[in-house]
């Protein structure tokens, strides 16, 4: 290998590191600005005044509320008796179904700005504003909540 092949490497192998470094730097920032809630916060607290706003919601998706496709869809996160109509499009976790713990990343909206949406899912708008999603993760189950599988221990 020649002087210039050696320092071709070294350019790239660096500008690599810069931008992997920025993006992790960007990424973490993202998350660490972006407000977090329990739906029964956002809900009680008002969602008109978060309109506008990113946040993070955190809860359950309601029994029986998932419409759509994999395209566009719509479910209601629910917790501590309070609920919010979610819109999201782009992909969901693989388990997400009924009931699941969920934290869903967004921007709040006015009805208005959600009614085609709401009306080509075939649902109704029952509060003044809505979130429409930029992500949904699985909350991941703690290990200590979860019951082994018959057999996992060595005995039923």
């Amino acid at each position: 290998m020649n002087a210039t092949e050696e320092s071709t490497r070294w350019k790239v192998a660096i500008t690599l590191a810069v931008l992997g470094g920025s993006a992790a730097a960007m990424s973490h920032s993202v998350h660490r600005d972006t407000p977090y809630f329990m739906v029964h916060e956002l809900v009680d607290d008002g969602l008109a005044r978060h309109a506008g706003q990113d946040v993070r919601a955190h809860g359950f998706v309601m029994g029986g509320s998932i419409v759509g496709d994999d395209r566009a869809r719509s479910f209601v996160l629910e917790q501590g008796g309070k609920r919010l109509r979610v819109f999201a499009t782009g992909p969901v976790p693989d388990r997400f179904k009924d009931q699941t713990e969920i934290v869903v990343t967004g921007e709040i909206v006015p009805a208005r700005e959600v009614v085609d949406a709401a009306w080509r899912l075939g649902v109704a708008l029952d509060d003044d504003h809505a979130l429409v999603s930029s992500g949904v993760i699985m909350r991941c189950t703690d290990w200590r909540e979860r019951s082994p599988p018959d057999g996992a221990l060595g005995f039923r």
